[in-house]
Order: structure tokens, then sequence, then C-alpha cells
């Protein structure tokens, strides 16, 4: 009966070393497998922080310009209003005689000093 116990245990010797081998295997090929869904959860994440701090910068550029925007719109205002309406009065004779004055600034009151 010894003769018998020894193949056997030579067999399971056999089966344990194979079954180690495979647990190892397992667990490398699941570390693996966890390390690439970490790389591919912080790429997505990176990913998404660069978006919103574009979107944000974006943001900041575009009321930016919409204050240079309607900063340039007066002075073209003025510009246009202010130079064009003066040479057509002088060209229309269209002179006051004297310095006129304004009552308050937020209305077009005015009156003449002679």
């Amino acid at each position: 009966m010894t003769a018998r116990i020894i193949p056997h245990k030579k067999e399971l010797h056999r089966t344990r070393a194979r079954a180690k081998e495979r647990s190892w295997y397992l667990a490398g090929s699941l570390a693996g497998l966890f390390l690439v869904l970490i790389v591919v959860y912080i790429y997505h994440i990176n990913h998404a922080v660069v978006g919103t701090l574009a979107i944000k910068d974006n943001e900041k550029q575009v009321a930016a310009l919409e204050q240079e925007v309607t900063r340039m719109e007066a002075d073209l205002m003025t510009v246009a209003v202010g130079g064009n309406l003066e040479a057509r009065a002088k060209e229309l004779g269209l002179e006051a005689p004297g310095t006129p004055r304004f009552f308050s600034g937020d209305t077009i009151v005015a009156r003449l000093d002679e």
C-alpha cells in the first residue's frame, strides 16, 4: 500500500503546483486589468477637468470681448454722431450764438448763455 501512496502524493504535489501557478497567473491578470482600468479612469477624469477649465477660460474671454465690443460701439457712436452732426450743422449754418449749458446730464434740455 505504501507504493500506491507515494505516486498519489507526487500527483497531488504536481496538482497543487499547477494550482499555485494558475492562482499566480489569475492574480497577475486581475492586477493588470485593474491597472488598465485605473489608467483609463484617470485619463477620462483628466480629460473632463481640462475641458472644464478650457470652458471657464473661454467664458472669461467671451466676457472680456463683449465688454470691448460694448466700449468700441460707444466710441463709434460718439465719433459717428459727434463728428458728423457738428460738420452737418456747420454746413447748414446752424451754429449756436453762444455756448450751450445743460440743466442735467441725463436730459437733452439746454439753454444758451449769451
